[in-house]
């Protein structure tokens, strides 16, 4: 990878971050960053130029052992003893990556690609749109229904089972580790066991075990671990969606069990769950369930309320995705995208506030929008009247003489500060604009289904692929905001 150019680097974070629209293992282009950077690494959200699609892409960056000089991408360890626990933590972190690789199971993400990079390692994933476990809890009051955590639970630890058949443990199982797709489909994500590793060579563990949900033996030296370590972390997660309260440290726990049979702590816990929640939630690792599989059956046989069906937790991401969207600040120099299918009565005003925030964002830069006109003389105005879709190819089972439309739905776009749709393609990969791109905003009517659009700012060439579904006869609006270039940029960047 080539050194980056003057000023890109994300100013937040120093020099440690790589900024949206670099490219790293030769075809994947940051998109932005997924999170706030962790101990052990950071995640990215890229897009993958070759099969246009959207991926997560780890990062191996132990922040207290290594850094970014400038400009340069490289990562330089900070000392002799950095770097030989540095290396340690990179050949751990790509032989999880390896393991992680060969699992294939609905309810684990899935490893794309390794590679090495920059002195360091990253490892590509699926990147789904949804909510961890903590946001949709903490979205939902503190708290979720019991019938939502025993569906939880119970797909959590069929890919808890997958993962122990390949000799893995995660060992950092936790509410902001599992994640809900907009699909309510839960994942097991961010496995900790490399992280383990890592924080026992250099002495760092207290910094990487998370209270509450590390069972006793992940803080041991010598600690025995097993399938029964990753039970404990699934039964604290689900004290902590029951209750709203995280658990007590293992430690904690030895001189006064709040989670003992008649504790005060399991007494809120609904009673059909406490039984098997306790057991999987024992202080000592012989007296702990066993296995995964244990307690999935423990939790089969236990009375209660049914199981939700998996609609209803695709309601429960989606809502929580909509109130992310909602409550997420605009940061400086970041793009974002907001998409919601606002209702008749809130539509009107939030058009207000669209329109205010985008006549700010020409006021700011009109020095750029003045400049972008001189150039492209005779182009398409930024607020042009809505653009046509190419119709979808006839079915070839469909009756002769048969004119019914297909159902359909409306999508706005909304960019700021400007931009234009390159590709629109449907569920199967078809692509419907051709060569030529639309301007944004633009308001275009779609056939139901899921879609991907692929926006691209044409200052700086970046660009944003973005996952979107088109209900019958609803409105979707898609808002998307590029990182804000300063008029000094724009001329370097175009040559004037």
């Amino acid at each position: 990878m080539s050194p980056l150019p003057p000023g890109s680097l994300d100013p937040a974070l120093g020099s440690s971050v790589l900024p949206p629209g670099c490219r790293i293992g030769g075809h994947y282009r940051v998109l932005d960053r997924l999170g706030r950077p962790g101990g052990f690494g950071q995640t990215y959200r890229a897009l993958d130029e070759r099969l246009r699609r959207e991926v997560a892409i780890k990062e191996y960056f132990p922040r207290e052992l290594v850094s970014r000089a400038g400009e340069d991408p490289l990562v330089r360890p900070l000392g002799a003893s950095e770097s030989a626990q540095f290396e340690f933590g990179k050949l751990r972190f790509l032989e999880e990556g390896r393991t992680l690789a060969r699992i294939s199971h609905p309810r684990v993400v899935r490893v794309l690609e390794l590679f090495e990079e920059n002195r360091t390692a990253y490892l590509v994933m699926e990147y789904h749109r949804g909510a961890n476990l903590a946001e949709v809890a903490a979205l939902s009051g503190g708290r979720l229904d019991e019938e939502i955590v025993r569906t939880l639970l119970l797909e959590i630890l069929d890919g808890l089972e997958a993962v122990h058949r390949q000799g893995v443990l995660h060992c950092d199982i936790k509410p902001s580790n599992l994640y809900l797709t907009g699909t309510g489909v839960p994942l097991l994500l961010d496995f900790g066991a490399a992280r383990r590793d890592f924080g026992e060579r250099t002495a760092t563990l207290d910094g990487i075990l998370s209270p509450g949900y590390a069972p006793f033996e992940l803080f041991q030296e010598r600690g025995r671990l097993g399938a029964w370590t990753d039970v404990y972390g699934v039964a604290a997660t689900a004290v902590a969606l029951l209750t709203g309260e995280r658990p007590p440290s293992a430690a904690d726990r030895i001189a006064a069990d709040p989670l003992r049979a008649a504790g005060p702590l399991t007494l809120r816990l609904p009673p059909g769950l406490r039984a098997p929640l306790v057991a999987a939630l024992a202080v000592r690792p012989e007296e702990r369930t066993a296995s995964a599989e244990r307690f999935r059956a423990g939790l089969h046989a236990a009375e209660g309320a049914t199981p939700a069906p998996v609609a209803q937790l695709a309601s429960l991401a989606q809502e929580s995705m909509a109130r992310l969207d909602a409550d997420a600040e605009v940061a400086t120099g970041s793009s974002t995208t907001t998409i919601s299918r606002p209702s008749a009565r809130r539509r009107r005003a939030r058009s207000r506030r669209w329109l205010v925030a985008a006549l700010l964002s020409v006021v700011a830069g009109a020095a750029i929008w003045t400049a972008w006109y001189l150039r492209l003389a005779g182009a398409n105005p930024p607020f042009p009247a809505p653009a046509a879709v190419p119709a979808p190819v006839a079915r070839e089972n469909a009756s002769v003489g048969a004119t019914a439309p297909l159902p359909s739905g409306e999508v706005l776009f909304e960019v700021v500060p400007f931009g234009e749709l390159v590709e629109l393609r449907d569920a199967t990969g078809r692509e419907l604009l051709g060569a030529a791109p639309i301007a944004l905003p633009a308001r275009l009517r779609l056939p139901t289904g899921d879609w991907t659009a692929v926006l691209r700012y044409p200052v700086s060439g970046e660009l944003a692929a973005l996952p979107l579904r088109v209900v019958a006869g609803e409105a979707l609006r898609l808002e998307h905001r590029f990182a804000r270039l300063e008029a000094r940029a724009y001329f370097e960047a175009t040559g004037w």
